[in-house]
């Protein structure tokens, strides 16, 4: 759906689907799964896109739940993966 705005086309903003969320959430350090029946797990996630499945695991709680994409609603990120690089801030 578009919106016309003074002679110009504006998309309108998508949502991720559940495959790209999922692709998205495996380079996070922390994410939380809502599954279609309800259930809300948090933890890191494995996704194999071969096999369509994916792996939820949290050492926290001592805890590891394998799943396929059909039974994910949606993905959310909660704490993203450290990209390695330290900035040094210099004192005067």
């Amino acid at each position: 759906m578009t919106t016309a705005t003074r002679g110009r086309r504006r998309a309108k903003k998508r949502t991720p689907t559940v495959l790209e969320q999922l692709v998205s959430g495996t380079q996070a350090e922390r994410v939380a799964v809502l599954f279609v029946d309800g259930t809300k797990r948090e933890g890191a996630l494995l996704y194999n896109a071969i096999k369509r499945s994916g792996k939820l695991i949290n050492v926290d709680e001592e805890f590891s739940l394998d799943f396929d994409t059909h039974e994910v609603k949606t993905i959310k990120v909660l704490r993203p993966r450290d990209s390695g690089v330290r900035r040094v801030v210099h004192a005067p």
